[in-house]
């Protein structure tokens, strides 16, 4: 049905825009699904008013798909914000001398615990806890793992919860991990942040557009153990989350809101039918990311 849609809309009037992750472009699948997408290129390219790649990954996928840059914009994914707001603000916190790590999503391959897991052994003399909400095809795999490295006490598996629960825990952490092999997006990041919790991810996950290095959290290489071990054994030797910089995180959310991401949709599909200027991601307004010329090549 969506694909007919498409078909009938090229010779229509109508503005046409792709909302798309970048696919997984490593190995010889990727090669292939890229030189399917240089060949779609070809067909629609001319007329496609703009892309809408998610993450700066999606991005790149599209360029080098052979779009037109000028008609590519960097995208996300986004999240209910009232209850999250609500949700952050009545907690409590519960005053405790492990610093509390979360990771929230599936227990696959693809996600990398096991790549969370390895980083944790060996980070001697330092109290952390880790939290895990999700489940999958490689839980029994997850706590074999753990019990091989002499995790089991410092992990505590909750599997699949409400969403209501999965923030309750997200608000009450430190710092929540995505180690992902590959992520399109990454919406738990968004929901950490929202509630005023920095994220690590990896750098294939598009939500690593939303983190600063610093406050907001960082990024690492996907699969290296050692850049997450590194990160992680300083985040825990800093001590627990400041409450003013949780603060700060909730504040600087506000323009990952779904407001703000439809005021940026409505201002890019303007500016692709008008010509108009090329308006800045909220996310990236007042931020280095921007600078970079990746994001600001037209």
């Amino acid at each position: 049905m969506v694909w007919n849609a498409f078909c009938q809309s090229l010779s229509s009037n109508a503005c046409i825009g792709i909302y798309s992750e970048a696919y997984n472009g490593m190995g010889l699948k990727g090669l292939l699904r890229l030189l399917g997408c240089k060949y779609d290129a070809l067909r629609f390219r001319a007329r496609v008013n703009f892309i809408l790649g998610i993450g700066n990954i999606g991005v790149e996928w599209f360029r080098k798909s052979g779009y037109m840059y000028n008609r590519i914009f960097p995208f996300g994914y986004f999240v209910e914000t009232p209850s999250l707001q609500n949700t952050c603000s009545n907690q409590v916190a519960v005053p405790t001398k492990s610093f509390d790590l979360i990771f929230v999503g599936q227990i696959i391959f693809r996600k990398g615990w096991d790549v969370l897991l390895y980083a944790l052994h060996d980070l001697k003399g330092l109290k952390w806890r880790l939290h895990v909400v999700g489940d999958g095809v490689d839980r029994d795999k997850f706590v074999k793992l753990c019990a091989r490295l002499g995790l089991t006490d410092s992990v505590h598996l909750y599997g699949a919860l409400p969403n209501s629960e999965a923030m309750n825990l997200i608000c009450k952490s430190d710092l929540l991990v995505l180690p992902s092999r590959w992520d399109g997006w990454g919406a738990v990041v968004n929901e950490a942040l929202m509630c005023g919790v920095p994220a690590v991810c990896s750098d294939k996950c598009g939500a690593a557009d939303l983190l600063d290095g610093h406050e907001r959290g960082e990024v690492f290489s996907s699969n290296s153990i050692l850049a997450l071990r590194s990160i992680l054994s300083r985040r825990i030797s800093q001590g627990k989350k400041d409450a003013v910089r949780s603060v700060r995180i909730r504040e600087w959310s506000k323009c990952i809101n779904g407001e703000s991401a439809a005021d940026y949709l409505i201002a890019v599909i303007n500016a692709s039918i008008t010509g108009g200027s090329r308006p800045i991601p909220p996310w990236f307004k007042q931020s280095e990311a921007w600078q970079d010329p990746a994001f600001r090549k037209a």
